[in-house]
């Protein structure tokens, strides 16, 4: 399973399954881990879905890059993957959520951050309101994409991720 964690999408087994009420992975802490000199980082995705179609976000990046992906970010320390995401869809989006059940998990390599990755944990989620993109957060743009034709500029992990969902979805 780790090899393909590293590819960039797998299945969530137990050992990564994330609780209602927990924090991380399961032996993983929250704040940042370190392994072999790479910081390893704890996050939680939502894959929302609508009529055939996925929510993204675009984002912007501090070198004012941007690129798309789904919505979500990282896991604050004494924070679940739950609370990450409801706060974040607050934050960003302007509207709150309600997470449903883990369904995957991938590694995301960062190019603006040397040496650090994410692990994000993805769950099923269902937003209650229009999601507004909050720049003053750094998203940009949301909008409703085919998951088998996402924006060229989604993060590799999260269109492995969507490219595999059964047709439909």
């Amino acid at each position: 399973m780790h090899d393909d964690i590293v590819r960039g999408t797998t299945d969530i087994d137990d050992s990564l399954r994330a609780t209602p009420d927990s924090t991380g992975p399961a032996g993983a802490t929250v704040p940042a881990d370190t392994a072999g000199g790479l910081q390893v980082r704890h996050g939680a995705k939502a894959l929302v879905r609508n009529e055939g179609r996925v929510l993204l976000v675009r984002e912007r990046r501090e070198d004012d890059s941007t690129f798309w992906t789904l919505p979500g970010g990282g896991v604050e320390p004494g924070e679940s993957y739950r609370e990450c995401l409801k706060r974040e869809f607050r934050e960003e989006l302007g509207c709150r959520v309600a997470v449903e059940s883990p369904i995957s998990a991938c590694l995301y390599q960062h190019t603006t951050l040397r040496d650090t990755v994410t692990l994000y944990s993805v769950f099923e989620a269902t937003p209650m309101g229009a999601p507004r993109p909050n720049r003053a957060e750094g998203v940009v743009d949301c909008g409703w994409r085919q998951p088998a034709t996402p924006p060229s500029d989604t993060l590799d992990p999260f269109q492995r991720l969507l490219h595999r969902l059964p047709d439909g979805d």
